[in-house]
């Protein structure tokens, strides 16, 4: 229970714990409150006098004429689209987002298949919503309440559905009717599927993709008085609360434990407060949208694999033939440029890699190292600098042809596929393109000699006239950059250095990063959905890590080694395999061979690192027959490097995996 004293001492944080998030609603409840003290510590008299006249006042009132519904040819419905994000569970989609609430006049003799028709040509124009991408041909349609149930052509007495018809069964107002629209590959739950009613993970054997499904039953509603520590006598009667205009504060309780129990799921049910108000019907129906909107809309996990999970589901992948993507080895970017240009290309299905002369099936393989050569590609094309201190090259040829989007593009369809992110840039560039700030320490990713020179020289004046003298010296260039150089002090040397930094690496070349977002976000919305959301997660697919790089003992617990029985004569000799291949791991992780540790993963899966949601099963190790002729053999589709038993000589075996993988020149050598 909660006093009505302590409810104007309730902080933000105290109603977001009680799930009451709106403003508006957190005002509504403590000026009730505040109302409710006056009334109660006012002499009685003025409560009765009060109430007389407010009785008068409502007797005076003359009301207007009502139209007559029977004369009217329309009737005005409220409606708005909803899409499954789940088997049986419809999200509200936004008015930013191609939805929004539509107020329409419809022809009160429309039937339920024409209502349909009339709905999703305002939702679906031509057949299709350019915003949500979907194809209106791709879904099933239909059409529910308010409360979510599907409208059925007839009623139980067996009445045929007309928008007039309809609207003079419902009784509250305004009529809202939602268009439902799901994927047709989308199983909806049957009847003997038991419905939890909380937040729930997915319970099957695919992977789990971290975003929650939300379910809502009806529940139970049990009234809670509020109101602690005043007598019976001193409680205002449900007369006089509903004569001041009081609001009543009622919370869904969850069932019983009885009724819990005869359920697939047991879960503590967090209460839902909601505020009815005596003769507002639509507040009622405005705040049990918001609450469900907001449930509905929870937050992923903050981690960089659940934000990665729950943007893959959100980017609702399409279910269809494998599309084939035919690229040249030696002409990767211009080859990848040509397959994903053909006007119906679709980022979002499903596709098959084929290296142009060479024998394989994508079963994976080809798909990481595709990735893996593209992103080398694309580091090469649009940027410049060190390695692991990348900025964006500034190029007008390739800003004309929109390379920097398509780039940007690729990148998001790398990661969304289980691919490698682009971790080569600058921190501080990075930084600035996710709306953060840069704190200047080195000039090390300025690219132009002259212009590291520059900042050098500003940087180290530690006197008036030594800084007055470098801006002299440099003021030509100063103005090329739209610096004015006059009037400057040196205690402003670290803000002049700071924002001539961000010119350099941000602002110079601002279309070129603008034209690189834009290609993000057209995988689903990469940029504004997942990378705004928690740059610090995502920082590691796109800046270097150091975290990040592979050992030996980390590379251990990735594979399993399928082994003889023990005692067997094969099990001696793939004990002496396996210390020759690990002790080769030892090697690559010491830096002494001319592989490394990424080069061997890259022969076993085709991917140098690791992805960001992992492989999708642990990797193998398998033996063959004693050979003295042919090398290891990796199968990146199944993550199998394959052994020859015999092997005890641990530099024979160094020199033999040097040759497998530097000599593997596609999947027809590997």
């Amino acid at each position: 229970m909660i006093g009505i004293n302590e409810v104007e001492e309730m902080t933000d944080e105290d109603f977001i714990k009680l799930g009451i998030v709106s403003i508006g609603i957190r005002l509504k409840i403590k000026q009730a409150c505040r109302n409710h003290k006056k009334v109660s510590d006012a002499p009685m008299s003025c409560i009765k006098t009060f109430l007389e006249l407010q009785k008068q006042r409502k007797t005076g009132r003359t009301k207007s004429p009502k139209k007559d519904q029977k004369t009217k040819l329309t009737r005005r419905l409220y409606v708005g689209w909803k899409h499954s994000i789940r088997a049986g569970v419809y999200k509200l989609i936004s008015a930013s987002k191609g939805g929004g609430q539509q107020i329409v006049d419809f022809n009160k003799d429309l039937t339920l298949n024409q209502l349909i028709s009339e709905i999703t040509d305002i939702f679906f124009p031509n057949g299709m919503s350019e915003a949500q991408d979907l194809r209106l041909d791709a879904l099933d349609v239909h059409l529910a309440s308010f409360s979510g149930s599907p409208i059925q052509e007839t009623d139980e007495n067996g009445e045929s559905f007309t928008v007039g018809n309809y609207f003079r069964k419902m009784k509250s107002t305004p009529v809202r009717i939602y268009l439902h629209t799901e994927l047709k590959s989308f199983k909806r739950p049957t009847n003997g599927e038991a419905s939890c009613g909380v937040i729930t993970a997915l319970e099957s054997d695919e992977e789990d993709t971290g975003t929650p499904t939300v379910t809502f039953p009806r529940l139970k509603r049990r009234r809670l008085n509020i109101i602690e520590g005043l007598s019976s006598e001193d409680r205002p009667s449900t007369s006089t609360s509903a004569a001041l205009d009081l609001p009543d504060i009622h919370v869904d309780a969850p069932p019983s434990n009885h009724a819990a129990a005869n359920t697939h799921c047991q879960t503590e049910h967090e209460p839902i407060i909601i505020l009815h108000e005596p003769g507002l019907s639509e507040f009622d129906h405005e705040l049990e949208m918001a609450i469900r909107e907001s449930l509905e809309s929870s937050e992923p996990e903050p981690s960089l694999e659940g934000i990665l999970k729950w943007w893959v589901a959100r980017s609702h992948l399409k279910d269809g033939a494998p599309v084939s993507v035919v690229v040249h080895r030696g002409k990767l970017l211009q080859s990848t440029f040509r397959a994903v240009s053909r006007p119906n290309f679709n980022f979002l299905l499903p596709f098959h890699v084929s290296f142009s002369g060479e024998i394989g099936d994508d079963l994976g393989g080809p798909k990481r190292e595709f990735f893996r050569e593209l992103m080398k590609a694309i580091k090469e094309a649009i940027l410049e600098g060190p390695d692991s201190n990348k900025v964006f090259r500034h190029d007008i040829s390739l800003l004309h042809k929109k390379t920097y989007e398509t780039c940007g593009t690729l990148v998001a369809w790398s990661i969304l596929n289980g691919g490698p992110g682009l971790p080569v840039f600058n921190t501080d560039l990075f930084s600035l393109m996710t709306g953060g700030d840069i704190d200047v320490q080195d000039f090390t990713s300025v690219v132009d000699s002259d212009v590291r020179a520059i900042f050098l020289q500003i940087q180290e004046a530690t006197t008036e006239e030594q800084f007055e003298e470098a801006l002299s010296k440099n003021s030509d260039w100063l103005l090329n950059q739209g610096l004015a150089p006059y009037n400057l002090k040196i205690d402003r040397k670290d803000e002049l250095l700071k924002i001539l930094f961000k010119n350099e690496i941000y602002f110079r070349v601002h279309s070129e990063i603008s034209q690189f977002i834009d290609g993000l976000n057209r995988v689903g919305n990469f940029h504004t959905s997942a990378i705004l959301r928690a740059a610090k997660e995502f920082k590691t697919l796109f800046t270097p890590n150091p975290v990040n790089h592979l050992t030996f003992s980390g590379l251990r617990q990735m594979y399993k080694i399928e082994f003889s029985p023990v005692g067997s004569n094969h099990r001696q000799q793939e004990d002496e395999a396996i210390y020759c291949f690990e002790s080769f791991c030892s090697d690559c992780e010491a830096g002494i061979l001319e592989v490394s540790l990424e080069d061997l993963l890259a022969f076993w899966t085709g991917a140098s690192e690791v992805p960001p949601l992992g492989f999708d099963h642990k990797l193998r190790i398998t033996f063959n027959e004693n050979s003295q002729y042919l090398l290891p053999i990796a199968h990146t589709c199944t993550l199998v490097i394959r052994l020859w038993r015999g092997y005890n000589d641990p530099d024979q075996f160094r020199c033999d995996m040097i040759k497998a993988i530097t000599w593997t020149g596609g999947f027809h050598l590997a």
